[in-house]
């Protein structure tokens, strides 16, 4: 009883830590899934079995200022992963949260993500929900960034 109501807090763990319990559990963890997992073993373990759908969206999303508007919505890689979406548009935020400490116009799109995720989570229709995520994204980098250099 006294522990209701409690939250505990858990520090992230460095890289090296998390290393070590990937190597105790004979599991390979690569650099990128390591980066992505921000210090938390869970999230490495989420993370893993679809480490090659995240290393793509991080290479979309770095290099989405040289897509053409409509090419942006042909990631046909996004739109396949309905039943795990929550999870691939928290992995989008942190790839999103990572470019922003060098790029900080990419933090306006997190809170694009954030929209995305309550509309799928109330059924809105799932391929619209995601069109207008990419796009979202799409314009807030390319529109706002074009816009600032005038």
């Amino acid at each position: 009883d006294n522990c209701r109501g409690k939250e505990l807090e858990f520090k992230n763990l460095n890289d090296d830590e998390i290393k070590k319990y990937f190597q105790k559990e004979q599991i390979e963890i690569s650099d990128e899934v390591l980066k992505l997992s921000e210090g938390s073993i869970n999230k490495a373990l989420k993370i893993l079995p679809k480490q090659d759908i995240y290393i793509k969206l991080e290479e979309l999303l770095k290099k989405i200022e040289n897509i053409n508007k409509l090419d942006i919505l042909k990631q046909e890689f996004i739109y396949e992963q309905k039943d795990d979406i929550q999870n691939v548009l928290e992995v989008m935020n942190s790839i999103l949260f990572q470019i922003a400490k060098e790029k900080t116009i990419y933090l306006n799109c997190i809170e694009i993500v954030e929209n995305a995720k309550k509309n799928i989570k109330s059924n809105g229709n799932f391929d619209m929900c995601i069109d207008n995520l990419l796009l979202g994204i799409w314009e807030e980098i390319n529109e706002k960034h074009s816009r600032s250099k005038i």
